[in-house]
């Protein structure tokens, strides 16, 4: 017991000894967050410095035109306004023969667009259709949730309304008292 004793005593003063500098620790922390503070900081500056400074509007290159999806469906749109003026043209001089060879350029047009339609997948035909009030499984997916969540937005709407401790708070209607 008493070895014991002189074991925690020797111990106590080793421990008491030892020097633990912390300073070096929260130096280290306050210098890094320092730093992180001094880059934030300049970041800051730098957004408003940008943001002051006004870019002009970017004005996109032919090549960049060119390669928008839009590009080629207003060029198909154009070709067939072309093909209508010269139907129109070609009724009005009675020449059934060449109102009959725009035609069928016209409809080669619009077929071989459709079947490009058709091959790219843009599902823009749905077997069967949906309509409004359809009982199809799909029509359901998105449209009961909704209808259910409505529901009880009512019901809430409801006991708001008629409850007298939230009448006071409803600009319309206030609570009055029978007499």
């Amino acid at each position: 017991m008493n070895e014991d004793m002189e074991r925690t005593a020797q111990a106590t003063k080793d421990e008491g000894e030892h020097t633990v500098a912390l300073t070096s620790v929260w130096g280290q922390m306050e210098d890094e967050d320092k730093s992180e503070e001094d880059r934030v900081k300049s970041e800051d500056e730098s957004e408003r410095q940008q943001a002051r400074t006004r870019e002009a509007p970017h004005i996109p290159t032919k090549a960049e035109l060119k390669g928008r999806h839009g590009h080629d469906m207003s060029g198909f749109w154009n070709n067939l306004e072309k093909l209508d003026g010269e139907l129109e043209t070609s009724i009005g001089k009675e020449d059934l023969g060449e109102f009959q060879r725009l035609t069928k350029v016209q409809n080669e047009m619009v077929s071989k667009a459709s079947a490009q339609l058709k091959a790219n997948g843009l599902h823009t035909e749905r077997s069967p259709v949906l309509n409004h009030h359809d009982q199809a499984f799909l029509s359901k997916s998105i449209h009961d949730p909704w209808e259910n969540l409505e529901k009880k937005d009512k019901v809430i709407e409801a006991k708001i309304h008629d409850s007298p401790d939230l009448q006071m708070l409803q600009l319309k209607h206030s609570w009055r008292p029978l007499k």
